[in-house]
Protein backbone atom coordinates (compact mmCIF):
# COMPACT_ATOMS: atom_id res chain seq x y z
CA UNK A 1 0.00 0.00 0.00
CA UNK A 2 1.37 3.62 -1.17
CA UNK A 3 1.24 7.06 0.71
CA UNK A 4 -2.15 8.80 1.10
CA UNK A 5 -0.76 11.78 2.97
CA UNK A 6 2.65 14.27 2.66
CA UNK A 7 3.78 16.50 5.01
CA UNK A 8 6.30 19.23 3.16
CA UNK A 9 8.39 21.14 5.42
CA UNK A 10 8.22 25.03 3.26
CA UNK A 11 11.57 26.68 4.15
CA UNK A 12 14.04 25.59 1.23
CA UNK A 13 11.83 22.91 0.47
CA UNK A 14 8.85 24.18 -1.21
CA UNK A 15 9.70 28.23 -1.31
CA UNK A 16 13.41 29.15 -1.77
CA UNK A 17 13.86 30.69 1.95
CA UNK A 18 17.78 31.55 1.38
CA UNK A 19 16.44 33.52 -1.12
CA UNK A 20 14.56 35.45 0.74
CA UNK A 21 17.04 35.58 3.91
CA UNK A 22 19.40 37.24 2.07
CA UNK A 23 17.09 39.92 0.63
CA UNK A 24 15.79 40.22 4.34
CA UNK A 25 19.21 40.55 5.89
CA UNK A 26 20.38 43.05 3.16
CA UNK A 27 17.84 45.61 4.36
CA UNK A 28 18.34 45.13 8.09
CA UNK A 29 22.20 45.22 7.12
CA UNK A 30 21.39 48.63 5.15
CA UNK A 31 18.84 50.30 8.00
CA UNK A 32 21.79 50.04 10.32
CA UNK A 33 24.64 51.42 8.18
CA UNK A 34 26.27 47.81 8.44
CA UNK A 35 28.54 46.93 5.37
CA UNK A 36 27.11 43.91 3.51
CA UNK A 37 30.85 42.31 3.49
CA UNK A 38 31.28 38.19 3.62
CA UNK A 39 32.36 38.33 7.01
CA UNK A 40 29.07 40.25 8.08
CA UNK A 41 26.75 38.16 6.63
CA UNK A 42 28.95 34.53 7.80
CA UNK A 43 28.80 36.32 11.13
CA UNK A 44 24.89 36.26 11.02
CA UNK A 45 24.92 32.78 9.68
CA UNK A 46 27.01 31.69 12.33
CA UNK A 47 25.15 33.46 15.05
CA UNK A 48 21.14 32.22 13.13
CA UNK A 49 22.42 28.55 13.23
CA UNK A 50 22.98 28.65 16.99
CA UNK A 51 19.83 30.02 17.87
CA UNK A 52 17.83 27.73 15.22
CA UNK A 53 19.38 24.85 16.69
CA UNK A 54 18.20 25.90 20.16
CA UNK A 55 15.25 25.99 18.66
CA UNK A 56 14.87 22.58 17.29
CA UNK A 57 16.53 21.14 20.81
CA UNK A 58 13.26 22.71 22.73
CA UNK A 59 15.96 25.19 24.26
CA UNK A 60 13.97 28.34 23.17
CA UNK A 61 10.45 29.43 22.07
CA UNK A 62 10.11 30.46 18.66
CA UNK A 63 8.91 34.53 19.99
CA UNK A 64 12.90 34.52 21.15
CA UNK A 65 14.59 33.48 17.93
CA UNK A 66 14.76 36.85 15.53
CA UNK A 67 14.74 39.60 18.30
CA UNK A 68 17.20 37.32 20.32
CA UNK A 69 19.74 36.80 17.35
CA UNK A 70 19.81 40.38 16.30
CA UNK A 71 20.78 41.19 19.97
CA UNK A 72 23.64 39.28 20.07
CA UNK A 73 24.60 40.29 16.27
CA UNK A 74 24.30 43.71 16.81
CA UNK A 75 26.36 43.53 20.33
CA UNK A 76 29.19 41.47 18.60
CA UNK A 77 29.46 44.49 15.72
CA UNK A 78 29.36 47.07 18.62
CA UNK A 79 26.15 47.98 16.91
CA UNK A 80 23.67 50.70 18.77
CA UNK A 81 20.40 48.95 18.15
CA UNK A 82 18.06 46.29 19.64
CA UNK A 83 17.10 43.32 18.08
CA UNK A 84 13.30 44.03 18.26
CA UNK A 85 13.38 46.66 16.02
CA UNK A 86 15.55 44.89 13.56
CA UNK A 87 13.30 42.13 14.21
CA UNK A 88 10.35 44.24 12.41
CA UNK A 89 12.35 45.22 9.39
CA UNK A 90 13.29 41.20 9.37
CA UNK A 91 9.82 39.53 9.42
CA UNK A 92 8.39 42.64 7.05
CA UNK A 93 10.68 41.31 4.49
CA UNK A 94 10.35 37.78 5.05
CA UNK A 95 6.94 37.78 4.70
CA UNK A 96 7.03 39.40 1.09
CA UNK A 97 9.22 36.54 -0.11
CA UNK A 98 7.79 33.95 -1.84
CA UNK A 99 10.17 32.68 -4.67
CA UNK A 100 9.52 28.87 -5.55
CA UNK A 101 11.86 25.95 -5.39
CA UNK A 102 11.82 24.34 -8.75
CA UNK A 103 8.91 22.88 -9.41
CA UNK A 104 7.66 22.92 -5.93
CA UNK A 105 4.01 24.05 -8.07
CA UNK A 106 4.41 21.33 -10.56
CA UNK A 107 5.13 18.78 -8.03
CA UNK A 108 1.98 19.52 -5.99
CA UNK A 109 -0.02 19.93 -8.81
CA UNK A 110 0.41 16.22 -9.72
CA UNK A 111 0.28 15.03 -6.40
CA UNK A 112 -3.35 16.71 -5.64
CA UNK A 113 -4.22 15.16 -9.15
CA UNK A 114 -3.77 12.11 -8.18
CA UNK A 115 -5.67 12.29 -4.84
CA UNK A 116 -2.62 12.51 -2.50
CA UNK A 117 -3.93 14.57 1.14
CA UNK A 118 -0.77 17.44 1.60
CA UNK A 119 0.05 19.37 4.88
CA UNK A 120 2.58 21.76 5.52
CA UNK A 121 4.30 21.39 8.33
CA UNK A 122 7.05 24.34 9.07
CA UNK A 123 9.17 26.02 12.09
CA UNK A 124 8.29 29.52 11.66
CA UNK A 125 6.18 32.10 12.53
CA UNK A 126 2.27 31.77 11.36
CA UNK A 127 1.91 35.23 10.46
CA UNK A 128 4.80 34.85 7.88
CA UNK A 129 4.64 31.33 6.48
CA UNK A 130 0.96 32.14 5.72
CA UNK A 131 1.67 35.41 3.91
CA UNK A 132 4.51 33.57 2.20
CA UNK A 133 2.25 30.69 1.00
CA UNK A 134 -0.56 33.31 -0.21
CA UNK A 135 1.86 35.18 -2.08
CA UNK A 136 3.38 32.15 -4.00
CA UNK A 137 -0.23 30.77 -4.75
CA UNK A 138 0.67 27.44 -3.01
CA UNK A 139 -1.95 27.59 -0.04
CA UNK A 140 -5.01 26.57 -2.01
CA UNK A 141 -2.84 23.33 -2.27
CA UNK A 142 -2.79 22.11 1.18
CA UNK A 143 -5.68 20.15 3.12
CA UNK A 144 -4.06 21.94 6.25
CA UNK A 145 -1.16 23.87 7.42
CA UNK A 146 0.94 23.58 10.67
CA UNK A 147 3.44 26.19 12.13
CA UNK A 148 5.70 25.36 15.27
CA UNK A 149 5.02 28.82 16.84
CA UNK A 150 1.01 28.16 16.42
CA UNK A 151 0.97 24.73 17.66
CA UNK A 152 3.55 25.16 20.60
CA UNK A 153 5.97 22.56 19.22
CA UNK A 154 8.91 22.73 16.60
CA UNK A 155 10.37 19.88 14.66
CA UNK A 156 12.11 17.64 15.57
CA UNK A 157 9.99 17.67 18.85
CA UNK A 158 7.85 14.26 18.81
CA UNK A 159 4.54 16.87 19.55
CA UNK A 160 4.80 18.71 16.56
CA UNK A 161 3.83 15.41 14.68
CA UNK A 162 1.34 13.77 16.75
CA UNK A 163 -0.58 17.25 16.53
CA UNK A 164 -0.61 16.34 12.71
CA UNK A 165 -1.77 12.87 13.38
CA UNK A 166 -4.46 13.37 15.65
CA UNK A 167 -5.71 16.36 13.42
CA UNK A 168 -5.51 14.34 10.34
CA UNK A 169 -6.86 11.43 11.45
CA UNK A 170 -3.93 9.48 10.59
CA UNK A 171 -5.17 5.35 11.72
CA UNK A 172 -1.78 3.56 10.08
CA UNK A 173 1.81 5.32 10.22
CA UNK A 174 2.69 3.70 6.90
CA UNK A 175 0.28 5.91 5.00
CA UNK A 176 2.17 9.32 5.59
CA UNK A 177 5.75 10.61 4.89
CA UNK A 178 7.85 13.77 5.83
CA UNK A 179 9.33 16.10 3.15
CA UNK A 180 12.00 18.04 4.26
CA UNK A 181 15.66 19.49 3.51
CA UNK A 182 16.75 19.44 6.84
CA UNK A 183 18.21 16.42 8.54
CA UNK A 184 17.92 17.69 12.35
CA UNK A 185 14.95 18.32 12.24
CA UNK A 186 12.61 17.39 9.20
CA UNK A 187 13.85 14.13 8.95
CA UNK A 188 15.12 13.56 12.73
CA UNK A 189 11.26 14.43 13.88
CA UNK A 190 10.22 11.80 11.44
CA UNK A 191 12.27 9.26 12.29
CA UNK A 192 11.35 9.86 16.42
CA UNK A 193 7.38 9.59 15.30
CA UNK A 194 7.80 6.43 13.18
CA UNK A 195 6.94 7.41 10.00
CA UNK A 196 9.14 7.57 6.47
CA UNK A 197 10.57 10.51 5.26
CA UNK A 198 11.82 12.26 2.00
CA UNK A 199 15.27 13.93 2.63
CA UNK A 200 15.24 16.76 -0.15
CA UNK A 201 19.18 17.47 -0.67
CA UNK A 202 19.09 19.75 -3.90
CA UNK A 203 23.24 20.79 -2.77
CA UNK A 204 24.19 17.58 -2.73
CA UNK A 205 26.83 18.17 -0.06
CA UNK A 206 28.64 14.83 0.35
CA UNK A 207 29.01 15.04 4.16
CA UNK A 208 25.31 13.60 6.28
CA UNK A 209 24.67 13.57 9.61
CA UNK A 210 24.13 10.30 11.50
CA UNK A 211 20.11 10.43 10.55
CA UNK A 212 18.80 8.39 7.64
CA UNK A 213 16.18 9.39 5.87
CA UNK A 214 14.14 6.59 3.89
CA UNK A 215 14.60 8.01 1.04
CA UNK A 216 17.23 10.76 -0.91
CA UNK A 217 16.13 13.04 -3.79
CA UNK A 218 17.95 15.89 -5.34
CA UNK A 219 14.90 17.39 -7.59
CA UNK A 220 11.63 17.51 -6.40
CA UNK A 221 10.07 16.05 -9.03
CA UNK A 222 11.97 12.99 -7.99
CA UNK A 223 9.49 12.64 -5.02
CA UNK A 224 6.63 11.21 -7.53
CA UNK A 225 7.78 7.71 -8.02
CA UNK A 226 8.51 7.52 -4.58
CA UNK A 227 4.76 7.96 -3.19
CA UNK A 228 3.58 4.26 -5.20
CA UNK A 229 5.89 2.85 -2.08
CA UNK A 230 5.33 2.50 1.44
CA UNK A 231 8.30 1.54 3.83
CA UNK A 232 6.76 1.52 6.90
CA UNK A 233 4.81 -1.69 7.89
CA UNK A 234 1.38 -0.81 9.53
CA UNK A 235 1.55 0.40 12.74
Amino acid sequence: MGYKKIIFDLDDTLLDFKATEKKALSDVLTTYGIPETPENVALYQEINNKYWRLLELGKLQPSQSISSRFDEYFDVLGVKATGEAADVIFRKRLAEGHQLMNHADTLLQLLKQKGYQLYAGTNGFGKIQRQRLDNSHLNHYFDDLFISDEIGFAKPDIRFFYTIFDRVNLHRKNEIIMVGDRLSSDILGASNAGIDSIFFHPYQQTSFERIQPTFTVHHLLEILPLMATSQKRAS
